[in-house]
């Protein structure tokens, strides 16, 4: 409830005047290095609606596109890099003395048998692509040593990916409302969420 509320009296209010700001720059300069920034803190810390602003942005200046999904793929990657280096580095205050004390040493053996295997590439490509607990993936990749040039082109290529899809078919539809994708957007889309359906498999073995 206190969260709910929060989130109406404080977070919603701010997002509002960040889209209008970034509004009137895109109209008058370049709004990239805010957009970097607020790509960065959504990926990183606090959740943000970050599509809705880059729909907002490309709505306005549609000949940026390539820009502007790039500037905030770059933040989103970066921030996803940080959680990474968050769940690595926190792995040295938990464990393994708090996993055993806390009981969690079965359920952390199937975590890492997760993310050292294949399948710790598909999640990181599911939620980098086609969306889900970004933080969580993440953290949880620094925090059972993924290979970090492995999770980093993944992410990498996933961020991009799907910013690049969203900037693309908000190009197409110019009109206010949240855009209708093209018939070959769609069928990318499709295969998404083909890719994510398979990485529940890999979710599904952490429980």
């Amino acid at each position: 409830m206190m969260m709910d509320a929060l989130v109406k009296r404080r977070i919603k209010p701010a997002v509002a005047v960040i889209s209008s700001r970034l509004l009137q720059w895109a109209h008058r300069g370049s709004p990239l290095g805010v957009l970097f920034v607020l790509a960065f803190i959504g990926s990183a810390f606090v959740p943000l609606p970050v599509e809705l602003m880059l729909i907002a942005l490309v709505h306005a200046v549609p000949h940026r596109w390539i820009k502007l999904s790039a500037t905030m793929a770059a933040g989103s990657f970066i921030g996803g890099i940080v959680t990474y280096l968050i769940g690595y580095f926190l792995l040295g205050f938990v464990e393994p003395s708090a996993v055993t004390s806390w009981g969690l040493t079965a359920d952390w053996q199937r975590v890492w048998s997760v993310y050292r295997s294949g399948w710790g590439a598909t999640v990181i490509a599911a939620v980098a692509f086609g969306g889900g607990p970004y933080k969580i993936a993440t953290i949880a990749a620094g925090a059972t040593r993924m290979d970090f040039l492995l999770f980093a082109s993944v992410l990498g290529m996933g961020r991009i990916g799907r910013f690049l899809l969203v900037a693309a078919s908000a190009r197409r539809d110019p009109s206010p409302s949240i855009p209708r994708w093209p018939r070959s957007l769609r069928i990318v889309a499709l295969i998404v969420l083909g890719v994510t359906a398979v990485s529940a498999v890999g979710f599904a073995a952490l429980f």
